[in-house]
């Protein structure tokens, strides 16, 4: 099977899956998977419309602090919203919008367990979660095995560090191996303006998650912080360095990461014992910035060092410096993954599974084939030989023929010789015959005595003549 038509017929299928999902924005007020994005907690809301319209199919509720945040919230966010939640985790009350929510009317306490979310996204922030908030997340991810979890956080430049502290602060009390190396990663070479801390980071799962690299390739993250493992048994950061580890008996994979020409760089002083941590300043290579946990019940747990929305410039942008970027299409294919709804995403496993059997089929006749093919060349071979040999018999049996019409050629000739040899005898028989008449009239006078004895002698040479004359004709 082309690989090019596998690729065209994979990218038509999801164009039109996508363009289904992304028809009206009011496809976002029917029942589907719940996801709730957080505000509460200091965030900046720069990109998350966006990032709603991506996953239109969902009902998108929005945590805020206070019914003043609720007011104040982007119109577009209150268009797009099922729901607007005001208080913390722990403490809930669920508004049908911003207006409802600004002026505290007609709302309903509710837990995140009562609401059914299926993915909670924590965008970075620098006001860490309550002991009663990361309680409360903890309920709900063991009450609802095969939920998703996203903490976001920063680089160390500026109050990053902060932000990088907070988030490891939160995923140690979540019993988390992934945490955020207190450093910042740059790009010399893949980055937008020519600046190496605006990161243009590559979608890079294992195998397994092949789908979320669907029409994403590249994406922003500015100024982004690193991924690291925790090692419980050591209470050391450690490297990620392939697509898929275990750490400390927790499955780990990566989802974005720099191109090999990241460098690790520390913006803020981090005065830990260089041993603890995983990644060395000045060091170069390619380095995680979203990993996720998948845990045995299925609950998957992910962190990064850039942010999906709220960010200076959240991941979520889709052109920066006149450089397009796949960042919406990345976070939904993490999204759709995450809170196991998959959407079109589904259709493409399926079809990538019709088109590597066809493949595995075509392969299997090719093999057969060319085993027959084999079979055909190697009696072709035992042809080819049998012809040799016969040609090298009628070569020979041709120099038999020449020899034997070479040696006929001979006798033929000796044969003219003889021939030649018998007519001169004849012609010396002819002339004594004629010698002896010539002699008989000459005698004839002599007596009947002599005449007889005479003509006996003549008699007795002309046999000896002839006696000769028949023996060399037998050679």
């Amino acid at each position: 099977m082309n690989s090019k038509f596998i690729v065209l017929t994979i990218g038509l299928v999801a164009l039109i899956a996508l363009t289904v999902f992304l028809a009206p924005t009011a496809s976002a007020k029917v029942a589907g998977i719940v996801v709730i994005a957080d505000l509460s907690h200091g965030q900046g809301s720069l990109g998350l419309d966006i990032l709603m319209k991506v996953v239109p199919e969902a009902e998108w509720y929005i945590l805020v602090d206070s019914s003043e945040a609720a007011a104040a919230l982007d119109p577009a966010i209150c268009n797009l919203a099922r729901g607007i939640l005001v208080g913390s985790f722990d403490s809930m009350t669920l508004y049908p919008s911003c207006e409802a929510a600004a002026t505290g009317t007609g709302g309903v306490s509710i837990s995140l367990g009562a609401l059914y979310a299926d993915m909670v996204i924590i965008g970075q922030h620098s006001s860490i979660l309550s002991d009663d908030e990361i309680t409360a997340i903890k309920n709900w991810m063991s009450k609802r095995p095969g939920v998703a979890l996203w903490i976001a956080g920063d680089s160390d430049y500026g109050t990053g560090k902060l932000v990088q502290e907070v988030i490891n602060s939160e995923l140690e009390a979540l019993d988390s191996v992934l945490r955020l190396e207190l450093v910042s990663v740059e790009d010399s070479v893949n980055n937008c303006g020519g600046r190496g801390y605006r990161v243009v980071a590559f979608v890079d799962p294992p195998d397994e998650l092949w789908f979320i690299r669907l029409g994403a390739e590249k994406v922003l993250a500015h100024g982004p912080g690193v991924v690291a493992g925790f090692d419980v048994a050591t209470g050391n950061f450690v490297p990620i360095r392939d697509r898929e580890m275990t750490i400390s008996g927790r499955k780990v994979v990566t989802l974005l990461r720099t191109s090999t020409n990241g460098e690790i760089v520390e913006n803020t002083e981090d005065d830990r014992p260089i041993e603890i941590k995983a990644y060395k300043v000045g060091e170069k290579g390619s380095f995680p910035i979203v990993a996720a946990e998948i845990r045995e019940t299925g609950t998957i747990l992910i962190a990064s060092g850039e942010s999906p929305y709220g960010a200076y410039q959240p991941m979520v942008t889709f052109r920066y410096y006149e450089q397009k970027l796949d960042g919406p299409r990345f976070l939904r294919n993490v999204i759709l993954w995450a809170t196991g709804y998959m959407g079109e995403l589904e259709y493409i496993i399926s079809l990538k599974k019709v088109i590597t059997s066809i493949e595995e089929a075509a392969k299997k006749d090719l093999e057969k084939l060319a085993g027959e093919l084999r079979g055909i060349g190697s009696e072709v071979e035992g042809l080819s030989t049998d012809v040799s040999e016969l040609r090298d018999k009628l070569t020979k049996l041709s120099d038999t023929v020449t020899g034997l019409s070479t040696s006929i050629s001979s006798l033929d000739s000796r044969v003219g010789g003889v021939e030649g040899k018998i007519s001169d005898i004849e012609s010396k028989v002819t002339d004594l015959e004629s010698s002896v008449k010539s002699v008989e009239g000459s005698i004839g006078a002599l007596s009947t005595n002599q005449t007889i004895s005479i003509a006996l002698g003549v008699v007795a040479l002309i046999l000896a003549i002839a006696a000769i004359a028949l023996a060399i004709r037998r050679k």
